[in-house]
C-alpha cells in the first residue's frame, strides 16, 4: 500500500506526476499540430483540446499502470525482501526472473540476503564458541582463582612455619652457642681435671716410693732388731756364766776363809753386776720383742700403705685416663656443637631467605590473585556481551 505524503520526497509520486505532465503536455501540443492541418468546425477544437488533454492524462495514468504492473510490483517484491530483512528476517528471497537490469538487481539482493544469513549463521556459530569458551574460560578462571586463593593459603602458611622454623633454629642456634661454650667451660674443666690428676697420680706415686722406702727401712730396722736379739742371747749367756763363775769364786772364797774374804767380795760383786747385767738383758730383752712386734706391725702397715698406695696410683692413673677420654669426648663435642653452631647459622640464614622468596611468592600469587579476578570481570563482561549478542541473532530468522 503506497501512502501519498506530499511533505516528503517520493519517486513513484514524481514519476506518476511525470507520466500526467506528459500526457498533458501532449494532449496540449496535438491540438496545435492538428490545427495545422485541419479546419475546424465551429465549437470542434474546444472539444477537441479537451479530448486531447484527457487522452493525454490518460495515456499518462496508463502508462504508469503499466509500469508498475510490469516493474514496480517486481520492485516491490525486492522492498518486500528488505522490508523482512529490516525485521530481523533474512530466510526470505526475491523470486523475480529478468534477463536486464532488474533481475541483475533481484538476483544481487538474493546473493545479498544469502551472504547475510550466512554471515549470521557464521557469528551465530562464532557467538555460540564464544559463549561456551567464556563458560570454559569461567571454570578455568574460578579453578585458577581457587588454586591460586588456595597456593595464596598455603604460602601464606609456609611462611609462617617458615618463620616458626627460622625462630625455632635461632633457638637452636643460641641454645648451642650455650651448649658451645658449656663444652669449651667442661673441656678446661676436664684439662684442669686432668692436671689435677696427673698432680695427685705423681704426688701420689712420691708417696708410694716413701712408704716403700720406709717399709725397706722398717725391714732392715726389724732384721737389726733380730740381730740384736742374737747379740742380746749371748750377752744373756755370758751373764749367766758370769753369775755361775761368781757363784763357784764365792765357794772358793768361803772354802779359803780369811785368804779368801777379798776374794769372795769381788766375787759377790761379779755375782751382782751380773745378775743387774741379766736383768738389764731381760729388760732389753722385753723392749727388743716389743719393737719387733711393732716393728712386725709396722711392717705390715707399710705393706698395706704400699699397696693401697698402687691401689691408689692405678685407680688415679685410671681416672686419668677417663678424664683424658673425657677431655677428647668433650673436645670432639666442642667441634661439633661448633659445628652446629654453623650448620645453625647457615640454617637461620636458608630460612630467612627461603622466607623472603615465599614472601615473593605470596606477593606474585597474590598478583596472580588479583590477575584472575581482574580476567574473571573482563570474561563476565565478555559473556555478556556474547549473551547479548545471541540475544541479537536470535531476534533474526534464516
Amino acid at each position: 500500500m503506497v501512502s501519498w505524503n506530499f511533505k516528503q520526497p517520493s519517486i513513484l509520486r514524481n514519476m506518476l506526476l511525470a507520466f500526467l505532465g506528459f500526457g498533458l503536455g501532449m494532449g496540449l501540443i496535438f491540438p496545435l499540430f492538428a490545427n495545422l492541418f485541419v479546419n475546424w468546425k465551429p465549437g470542434m477544437l474546444g472539444w477537441f483540446v479537451v479530448a486531447c488533454i484527457l487522452a493525454g492524462v490518460s495515456i499518462g495514468v496508463f502508462n504508469y499502470w503499466l509500469l508498475k504492473k510490469m516493474l514496480l510490483q517486481r520492485l516491490h517484491r525486492i522492498g518486500e525482501v528488505a522490508n523482512a530483512i529490516s525485521h530481523n528476517d533474512i530466510s526470505k528471497q526475491c523470486t523475480l526472473e529478468s534477463h536486464d537490469f532488474i533481475g541483475e538487481m533481484a538476483n544481487s539482493f538474493n546473493h545479498m540476503t544469502a551472504n547475510l544469513c550466512g554471515m549470521v549463521k557464521r557469528i551465530a556459530g562464532v557467538s555460540e564458541q564464544l559463549n561456551q569458551a567464556t563458560d570454559q574460560m569461567t571454570g578455568v578462571i574460578e579453578q585458577t582463582e581457587s588454586g591460586v586463593t588456595e597456593q595464596q593459603s598455603g604460602s601464606d602458611r609456609l611462611v609462617q612455619a617458615i618463620a616458626d622454623l627460622n625462630q625455632s633454629a635461632a633457638q637452636t642456634a643460641e641454645h648451642t652457642d650455650q651448649a658451645l661454650s658449656a663444652a669449651k667451660s667442661a673441656e678446661s674443666a676436664t684439662q684442669s681435671g686432668n692436671r689435677e690428676v696427673q698432680g695427685t697420680v705423681t704426688a701420689i706415686t712420691q708417696l708410694a716410693d716413701e712408704v716403700e722406702a720406709t717399709a725397706k727401712v722398717i725391714q732392715r730396722l726389724h732384721k737389726d732388731t733380730e740381730g740384736i736379739g742374737t747379740v742380746l742371747d749371748v750377752i744373756k749367756d755370758i751373764a749367766e756364766q758370769t753369775n755361775l763363775l761368781a757363784l763357784n769364786a764365792a765357794i772358793e772364797a768361803a772354802r779359803a776363809g780369811e785368804n779368801g774374804r777379798g776374794f769372795a767380795v769381788v766375787a759377790d760383786q761379779v755375782r751382782v753386776l751380773a745378775s743387774k747385767t741379766q736383768d738389764s738383758t731381760s729388760e732389753i730383752e722385753g723392749m727388743i720383742a716389743r719393737l719387733q712386734e711393732g716393728s712386725v706391725k709396722a711392717v705390715k702397715v707399710m705393706e698395706q700403705g704400699q699397696a693401697q698406695a698402687h691401689d691408689s696410683v692405678n685407680q688415679a692413673q685410671e681416672a686419668g685416663a677417663a678424664l683424658h677420654a673425657i677431655a677428647e669426648a668433650v673436645t670432639t663435642i666442642t667441634q661439633r656443637n661448633q659445628q652446629i653452631a654453623q650448620s645453625a647459622q647457615t640454617q637461620s640464614q636458608q630460612t630467612s631467605d627461603m622466607k623472603d622468596q615465599v614472601a615473593a611468592i605470596g606477593h606474585i600469587a597474590q598478583t596472580v590473585a588479583d590477575g584472575a579476578h581482574q580476567t574473571k570481570l573482563t570474561n563476565r563482561s565478555v559473556d555478556e556481551h556474547a549473551e547479548a549478542l545471541q540475544t541479537l541473532i536470535r531476534e533474526f530468522r534464516f
